[in-house]
């Protein structure tokens, strides 16, 4: 099962990032294949020249990288050709009233044709109701995550539920 990790900033780029990457890997037997770093795209307009190159050194490495919170930010598009990233994870600022609101609406459907057309992954974040996901399986979304699929659990909790889960698949 994938791992997905917020970093900052500062985490991106900092030089010793990629080599406590690899121990923590190795140290819990988690494939690096199966990580996610999600950046917020604030962190990626600072210092662009220093963020594409701490990316591809993470990806260089089989790590996938995420857009968190993307369209909250300054959003250009310009930069989503020059990050190498794997996924577009829309806030759920926009996903909220997708299903009602029309503005909401046309973000999402952007965002998700504009990673559909550029080979990335979509997810959304903040599923609270049955008539969001409708919408966004509508539009193609890819992925879905929110309270209307499962409330958070303590990580103690996780070992349980993953068995369980595995169990009614």
């Amino acid at each position: 099962m994938p791992v997905a990790i917020n970093i900052s900033g500062c985490h991106l780029h900092s030089q010793g990032l990629v080599p406590f990457i690899l121990a923590l890997s190795e140290k819990y037997r988690v494939p690096v294949t199966l990580l996610e770093l999600e950046i917020t795209e604030g962190v990626l307009t600072g210092n662009s020249d220093e963020s594409i190159a701490a990316m591809a050194a993470l990806k260089a490495c089989g790590i996938k990288l995420a857009i968190d919170d993307f369209g909250t930010g300054y959003s250009s598009l310009s930069y989503l050709k020059r990050f190498p990233v794997d996924v577009l994870k829309i806030d759920r600022a926009f996903v909220n009233e997708c299903d009602s609101n029309p503005e909401d609406a046309a973000i999402c459907s952007a965002i998700i044709t504009v990673g559909k057309s550029i080979g990335v992954q979509t997810v959304a974040e903040g599923v609270e109701s049955r008539q969001q996901l409708d919408f966004l399986r509508q539009q193609g979304c890819d992925l879905y995550q929110g309270f209307y699929f499962r409330r958070p659990h303590p990580a103690a909790a996780i070992p349980a539920l993953l068995t369980q889960l595995a169990a009614t698949s």
